[in-house]
């Protein structure tokens, strides 16, 4: 558990789907990430903006955990938006990516442009 014990081990579960898209992704790097950096700020159409990326440095403040050999962090400020979400991957017939299932989000538009928009 991290410095807080508050923020749970895990903050963002991984379904199995997305781990096996992560593992291909890992192994088309050249230079081999040591870490999955996975971030949430507040805004967009879904009610959050995430961000995935790989990285080879860690914060102090970031909380860190492994699932099934990924070594997974999650920066200070993105666990409140991020605890009890999971991160999924999706295979449609011409398109395919990651996709988030958040009980932190609390109003999302769905029409594609925005909550600002005031539909």
């Amino acid at each position: 558990m991290s410095e807080n014990s508050q923020v749970p081990e895990q903050v963002i579960a991984i379904k199995p789907k997305a781990i096996v898209e992560i593992k291909k992704l890992l192994d088309q790097e050249e230079n081999k990430p040591v870490y999955l950096r996975i971030g949430a700020v507040p805004g967009g159409c879904s009610g959050f903006q995430y961000m995935l990326s790989f990285d080879n440095n860690k914060n102090d403040s970031d909380h860190n955990y492994e699932i099934d050999g990924i070594s997974v962090v999650v920066d200070n400020a993105s666990v409140p938006f991020l605890t009890g979400a999971s991160m999924d991957f999706y295979q449609g017939e011409n398109e395919g990516g990651f996709t988030f299932e958040n009980p932190n989000v609390q109003d999302s538009c769905g029409c594609g442009c925005g909550s600002s928009c005031g539909c």
